[in-house]
């Protein structure tokens, strides 16, 4: 399954809107969802550091908040239910 480019865009204004411009900007600038096969989220992020935090699951949504389930951001972006990715 692969986002369209409004499905895209909408990843990246629910993310920028959860963990703020600051944290999105250093984070997330430039992000790409590739795709999903096999209930395995794909993301390009052109920055190594936003890359490896977001691969180690390090996004929280605030400080002393919980970290981000990508997968899920992905599932409402997409209106497709999480188990059908």
């Amino acid at each position: 399954m692969h986002p369209t480019r409004n499905q895209q865009l909408a990843i990246g204004a629910i993310l920028n809107a959860l963990i703020g411009p600051g944290e999105f900007d250093r984070l997330c600038l430039g992000m790409r969802v590739e795709c999903v096969e096999d209930g395995i989220l794909y993301v390009f992020v052109p920055n190594e550091d936003g890359a490896a935090k977001i691969e180690d699951g390090c996004v929280r949504v605030g400080r002393g908040k919980p970290y981000l389930d990508l997968m899920s951001l992905f599932s409402k972006a997409m209106e497709v239910p999480r188990e059908d990715l």
